[in-house]
């Protein structure tokens, strides 16, 4: 099988499939094509975080933003599937520790191609907080864009 048939027959190869379709000639080629074709299984994961809302150009490979992807609109700290998270508010990546709490094991490589991941802004959360007059963040309303990742992006832009 070429990818260019690989490609037209993936929407139709999607689950749930009926035993009839996955005991086929055709459909047992479409499976080892993609076990065999990096370009292929890199396509499908891409496409697979595209339809979570992940945009894979921005990590540092498509493996990254596959696995992330697996995490949107679950709980990362419950599913089994979810190996991997973004803390997006301090721009930290990690493992989850699937104990019942939301802690993680901080990571600063990416597992599947090596690439050195972005220094954590932790302390700088902290530090714009305190230049803003936050002291007691548990105690003071702090502004929502601090809450996620929009805070940092927006000191990046300045």
């Amino acid at each position: 099988m070429d990818c260019k048939t690989y490609k037209t027959n993936y929407a139709k190869y999607q689950p749930p499939l009926e035993q009839a379709v996955w005991q086929t000639k055709e459909y047992e080629e479409h499976v080892e094509h993609f076990h065999q074709c990096t370009q292929c299984s890199e396509w499908v994961m891409e496409q697979t975080a595209f339809h979570k809302g992940i945009d894979a150009s921005r990590y540092c490979c498509v493996e990254m933003a596959y696995h992330l992807s697996a995490g949107i609109g679950v709980d990362p700290y419950q599913d089994a599937d979810v190996v991997i998270i973004h803390y997006k508010k301090y721009d930290e990546y990690g493992i989850p520790i699937k104990d019942g709490g939301t802690s993680f094991i901080s990571i600063s490589n990416c597992p599947w191609c090596g690439k050195l991941l972005p220094t954590s802004k932790r302390d700088l959360w902290w530090d714009t907080l305190q230049r803003l007059g936050y002291e007691e963040t548990s105690e003071q309303e702090i502004p929502k864009e601090f809450e996620t990742d929009e805070w940092w992006l927006k000191l990046k832009s300045d």
